[in-house]
């Protein structure tokens, strides 16, 4: 059986690059609406009101456009990969033992979701904001290098805070995988076993054993997602902050129209470089759901607690 599928195949491929271009235009609109509400400021011009209300409207439909076609893509790479998965649960491969049925409803569920939203909200989004910032910087750079130069530090900052953080918030996620398919075994197994001679004190002492550290793995869990959320908080209103430090000389010289268009810019940079904070946490969970599906799909599957025992299924260990 063939592992998963590339996301840049067939339909998807053209999705990519329509959202590839669609950042790139909406990184261009918001430069020219930020360089024009500089220009409005103590006048009546008509023309930098025109660019605003052009560009406001612009940006409007192409993140509409945005949304719509990174849902697609996730959900096209979602069909593809739950057939191949369904194609992998009925193969019977000689010297390969079945899957039982709750490791495969596991994958089908908790492990998909996690390669679609990679997709559609992780993958889209790094192309669309990750060009969306290039080409506002690459615009702003051409009238105010000093002011690029600074978002761009900015940006560059936070990346380079996402890469220490990763391995230790891929490890909490797993953990948290893993306990949780320990949890929901165990109590398939104990239901199933349920009968004349069944301990149920001590299997709810057990039972509440497995949720505490369950619950204690989602902790730890949510411990890195907030420092990932939290630090680009930080570093968006210290990039604000730096900005409006450098614009002020020439505030002071031409009016304030210097230091609107840097609270216009940062506005425009402040929520990629949140949703890019979201992107990196997809991408932790991307990498550990697609090693278990890749592991149905290549191999043997994966050892774990016993299995849901369904009428369509064999029972087997999870």
């Amino acid at each position: 059986m063939s592992g998963l599928p590339p996301i840049a195949a067939g339909a998807r491929r053209r999705w990519l690059l329509k959202l590839a271009a669609n950042g790139l235009l909406q990184g261009l609109a918001a430069a020219a609406a930020s360089l024009s509400l500089g220009r409005l400021a103590g006048t009546m011009a008509t023309a930098p009101l025109v660019v605003v209300a052009t560009a406001a409207a612009l940006l409007a439909l192409l993140k509409q456009r945005e949304l719509i076609d990174a849902e697609r893509l996730g959900q096209d790479y979602a069909i593809e990969v739950r057939d191949r998965l369904f194609a992998a649960a009925l193969a019977t491969q000689e010297g390969r033992r079945p899957a039982a049925p709750g490791a495969l409803l596991l994958r089908f569920v908790s492990d998909l979701n996690g390669l679609r939203q990679w997709a559609s909200r992780g993958l889209a989004v790094l192309i669309g904001d990750g060009l969306f910032l290039a080409s506002l910087l690459l615009v702003i750079a051409v009238a105010t290098p000093w002011l690029a130069a600074v978002a761009a530090g900015g940006v560059l900052l936070l990346a380079g805070l996402m890469v220490l953080i990763q391995r230790p918030l891929r490890a909490a996620d797993s953990e948290l995988r893993r306990l949780r398919a320990r949890l929901s075994g165990g109590i398939a197994r104990r239901l199933s076993d349920a009968g004349p001679g069944f301990d149920l004190p001590r299997e709810r002492r057990r039972l509440r054993r497995r949720g505490e550290a369950l619950a204690a793995a989602a902790v730890e869990r949510a411990r890195w997602q907030g420092v990932t959320r939290g630090a680009a908080v930080a570093i968006g209103l210290l990039t604000i902050a730096a900005m409006v430090q450098v614009a002020a000389p020439a505030s002071a010289a031409t009016g304030p129209g210097a230091v609107i268009s840097v609270i216009a810019i940062a506005s425009l940079i402040a929520p990629p470089l949140r949703r890019l904070a979201r992107v990196f946490e997809l991408r932790q969970t991307w990498l550990v759901a697609r090693a278990r599906i890749e592991s149905l799909l290549q191999g043997p599957p994966l050892p774990g607690p016993p299995a849901l025992d369904f009428p369509y299924f064999s029972h087997g260990s999870l």
